[in-house]
């Protein structure tokens, strides 16, 4: 079992650089910040990758700024928070490859359900789901 592990990891990382690299969209979990992914975003834009990390609705500010005043986010739901994120998608050139952390995994599947996304990846659930679907309706 561990060889095998280790060689599909030695597979899935990588440090040469795609063909034709794809914008990539990283949604962060609930409870965290765009901070959670600034080494991941150093490592696929030194590959090429356009890279966005965009806050949720509400949670663009300072963490001590969020936590001295809660009101922009006491009514957010899910709803704006996906429409946040698909607006996000639609604004790009090309539909990009999604990776979500957490909660915000959850919010890449819901994502990629609209039809503008390349692929997703996230690590809801205490494990890995990745898909793939193309075009941008």
């Amino acid at each position: 079992f561990r060889s095998r592990l280790s060689i599909r990891k030695e597979h899935a990382v990588t440090d040469s650089p795609p063909a034709s690299p794809k914008p990539i969209v990283l949604i962060h979990g609930l409870w965290l910040t765009p901070l959670s992914w600034e080494y991941w975003v150093e490592r696929f834009e030194a590959r090429g990758h356009q890279v966005l990390a965009p806050a949720w609705p509400g949670i663009d500010r300072p963490i001590e700024e969020q936590r001295r005043n809660t009101k922009p986010i006491e009514h957010l739901g899910i709803t704006e928070v996906v429409n946040h994120y698909d607006a996000i998608i639609r604004g790009l050139d090309e539909p990009p490859i999604i990776i979500g952390h957490s909660a915000g995994g959850q919010l890449a599947v819901w994502a990629r359900r609209r039809p503008c996304s390349l692929s997703t990846t996230n690590s809801f659930r205490m494990g890995w789901h990745s898909t793939r679907t193309t075009g941008c309706g």
